[in-house]
């Protein structure tokens, strides 16, 4: 193995032992520390926050405190078995719970940080870190841009996309709504004497599924999928209160508002628990132009475009008119069993962004 290779494979091994699932606070403070202690080196400068518990990290130069350039991470996996926690390489794959999603990404951009606070020339260049993405990124991102007042030109986050060489130009925008309906109790003996709110939620269930029906893949259409439904406390009662949660994902805001506008006339009664934009860029953007030019030399593969259903924390920074490069490092079994991240590919990526950082900040 190569210096940095091993470096690599060590600091992603070493991530994915942290348990940091979605609901364990403390996990995810240690796992942040860890990150804290690998970051404190000469001429870094780290800075600390939290929100609602959350921790999440921002590191800079010393010099240069708000950077052009932020290098974007999270460091929170979904649920899995505790064997999954433990790392393993097999061929040119390293394998555990959030191998691809994304603590190889962290760790590649963890060792730019290391690499070129060695640089006696600097560039305008951090790395922030958050701990919520897989519930939302309210308390991680979006939290830093408003509340510690971020403002790069520039974010790369490796979370998107096939690989180095396919470039996100869109998401989904994401609506969580929780719709309820109010019935009025009986007897199941008689029903007749009450009003069935299990009933009135699905009859508002099919209004809402006739104006949004179900889409096909590659489809760049607004979806919905009912993911939980509740109601009723006994069969042989009729049951007042039912309730739904729908995940509804839409392209742009002109989708957005006509969706506000069907559910308004279909029910009053929902509470938007999770809201969130579209990522948007453009394919012409400077920035994407300077990374396809380098991907082209150091990967010798044409850039690919690609839409995502899928939501990711660069929609915080597309929504503040701050440009994206989401990519990724070849990966598979995202949240699912035997997740890995190409070790290859993990060393091409560090490669790429030592040269692509150097060529835009000259």
């Amino acid at each position: 193995m190569t210096d940095i290779k091993q470096k690599l494979v060590k600091l992603t091994s070493e991530l994915i032992e942290f348990q940091s699932v979605v609901d364990d606070l403390q996990a995810k403070e240690n796992v942040m520390k860890y990150t804290e202690n690998q970051l404190r080196v000469p001429e870094i400068k780290i800075k600390r926050y939290k929100s609602r518990g959350i921790p999440s990290l921002v590191a800079t130069f010393k010099s240069k405190s708000n950077p052009e350039i932020m290098l974007n991470g999270h460091l929170d996996v979904v649920p899995a078995a505790n064997n999954d926690f433990t790392p393993r390489v097999k061929g040119n794959r390293l394998y555990g719970r959030g191998s691809g999603d994304m603590k190889a990404g962290c760790a590649v951009m963890i060792e730019i940080m290391k690499y070129f606070a060695k640089q006696k020339k600097k560039p305008s260049l951090g790395l922030m870190l958050t701990a919520d993405e897989e519930i939302g990124g309210f308390n991680g991102v979006n939290y830093l841009l408003k509340k510690g007042n971020y403002r790069p030109e520039l974010a790369i986050i490796p979370d998107s996309g096939l690989d180095l060489s396919t470039l996100l130009i869109g998401q989904k925008g994401v609506l969580h709504l929780k719709v309820m309906a109010k019935g009025k109790a009986a007897h199941g003996a008689k029903p007749f004497l009450g009003e069935n709110a299990i009933d009135k939620l699905i009859d508002i269930y099919r209004k809402l599924r006739k104006e949004l029906p179900h889409i096909k893949q590659n489809e760049w259409k607004s979806s919905m999928s009912l993911g939980y439904i509740q109601g009723g406390e006994a069969t042989n009662t009729v049951p007042d209160y039912a309730e739904m949660k729908l995940d509804i994902r839409f392209a742009n805001q002109k989708e957005k508002d006509w969706i506000f506008g069907v559910l308004k006339k279909i029910t009053p009664e929902y509470e938007i628990l999770v809201q969130g934009s579209p990522l948007v860029q453009d394919k012409d953007d400077e920035y994407i132009k300077e990374y396809k030019e380098v991907v082209k030399q150091k990967i010798h593969k044409p850039i690919q475009f690609q839409r995502d259903e899928g939501a990711s924390d660069g929609r915080f920074f597309s929504e503040a008119g701050i440009s994206v490069i989401c990519i990724n490092i070849d990966c598979a079994n995202l949240h699912g069993d035997n997740e890995w991240g190409d070790i290859k590919e993990m060393v091409k990526f560090y490669e790429v962004l030592v040269e692509y950082i150097n060529k835009i900040s000259q």
